[in-house]
């Protein structure tokens, strides 16, 4: 008996000591599991997975994933490990607005970066003011949205946007070609422009620019045509351009197809003008698919380190460093506010975004005050023209970042390429 009563202390004093170590291992486990969900920060990056731009969409979510892999390496960001949440938006607004409601609410995003389209992007602006979060727009450049944030600070007062505006972008097109003529490099045969803008705010936005200003240059607007998002046959319009003879076709479209399309259709108009297709030529497969239709136009650039290029496409080697750069600066510039802030609560880093700069791959970022928007300036982020020639494409202009000389169209354009 006494055994059998002994034997009950035992087991009793086992089960006491399993019990206990399964609660100490229970509390440990949850300070552990809270532990590791605090040393993260969800940041939700919007991009055009599929439809007409994909590609700039594909190549938008490689910068942010080598980003993300650069800054992890180091710590994360204030010791939190980066976890990027992608999403599709389709290029579509519909689609952009669900997708932000639902990284906010369903996905718990800290931060949400992204985006390229400004029609998409725009429409969002009213889901975004219903949140306490920072969403840092990467290339949509309407000047719609530096007006609304104007007009109304407190409301949009968590919208930033990275790339500069529509105005900008189709000054700076003017401003190299008002250079060129000044310095004599280039004599137009007649001094009549005709204008194709993409129908989008984007679109529209570059091609209202020129239309106004062009005209202080002594230059004629002959015709104003606008087409469908995505369109890929041109030539009605075309047609309709050729018989007032313009020396300059400017045209702004976001689809590499519809840029592809457009170069070869005005060669085999035998349209004689020199053509800025707009951002329709950012990415390589711009210039592999128009080939030597594409010579003699001209783009805007970005300068970027070679370095950093290099280390792109060595873990991406299909990605495309003009379109790739911007989502990596998206995530450094937002890192970069959140350890000045010293902080992830929203208003101390949106504090810091308006009140520090950040050096990206670009340049040096400053956002606006008044409209959040980056700052164009030799001392801040500016861009630079490029000629595609011969497959290639290299800087001509300004003389700073110069990779070769322009060469000038010659007085007939209006023999297709072999």
């Amino acid at each position: 008996m006494m055994f059998k009563k002994g034997l009950s202390k035992v087991y009793i004093a086992v089960i006491a000591i399993v019990v206990i170590v399964a609660a100490v291992g229970s509390v440990a486990y949850y300070i552990w599991f809270q532990k590791s969900k605090v040393e993260i920060v969800r940041i939700g990056v919007v991009a055009p997975l599929s439809g007409p731009v994909a590609a700039q969409g594909r190549y938008l979510k490689q910068g942010f994933e080598l980003a993300a892999e650069d800054l992890n390496a180091k710590g994360g960001i204030l010791g939190r490990k980066i976890e990027l949440v992608f999403g599709d938006d389709q290029t579509k607004p519909d689609v952009a607005i669900s997708l932000i409601e639902r990284l906010i609410t369903v996905d718990k995003v800290d931060f949400i970066c992204g985006g390229t389209s400004s029609s998409t992007y725009l429409p969002t602006m009213d889901v975004i003011a219903k949140y306490n979060v920072i969403v840092l727009l990467s290339i949509p450049a309407s000047s719609s949205f530096d007006v609304r944030i104007k007009e109304n600070p407190e409301k949009y007062k968590n919208i930033f946007l990275q790339d500069l505006n529509d105005t900008v972008w189709g000054s700076f097109e003017i401003l190299w070609l008002s250079n060129t003529i000044k310095e004599g490099k280039w004599h137009p045969r007649n001094m009549k422009v005709a204008l194709i803008a993409e129908d989008t705010d984007w679109g529209r936005g570059v091609c209202d620019t020129w239309n106004e200003m062009i005209r202080k240059h002594g230059f004629e607007v002959v015709a104003y045509e606008v087409v469908d998002y995505g369109q890929v046959d041109f030539y009605s319009v075309l047609t309709k351009i050729k018989q007032y003879d313009p020396a300059i076709i400017k045209a702004e479209l976001t689809g590499v197809a519809s840029g592809v399309a457009l170069v070869k259709q005005v060669k085999e108009l035998g349209i004689n003008a020199l053509l800025f297709p707009g951002y329709s030529a950012e990415v390589h497969e711009f210039e592999e698919l128009a080939g030597a239709y594409a010579d003699y136009a001209i783009y805007y650039g970005y300068p970027v380190p070679k370095k950093w290029v290099d280390q792109l496409l060595k873990r991406f080697p299909d990605s495309d460093p003009t379109a790739a750069f911007w989502g990596y600066d998206s995530l450094i510039i937002l890192a970069d506010a959140i350890e000045k802030a010293g902080s992830f609560d929203t208003d101390k880093v949106r504090e810091a975004l308006l009140k520090h700069p950040h050096k990206g791959l670009w340049g040096t970022y400053v956002f606006d005050p008044q409209t959040h928007r980056a700052i164009w300036g030799e001392e801040y982020v500016t861009p630079g023209a490029v000629e595609f020639y011969q497959g290639k494409r290299y800087f001509i202009w300004p003389e700073r970042l110069k990779e070769g000389e322009w060469t000038y169209p010659y007085h007939d354009f209006i023999q297709p390429p072999s």
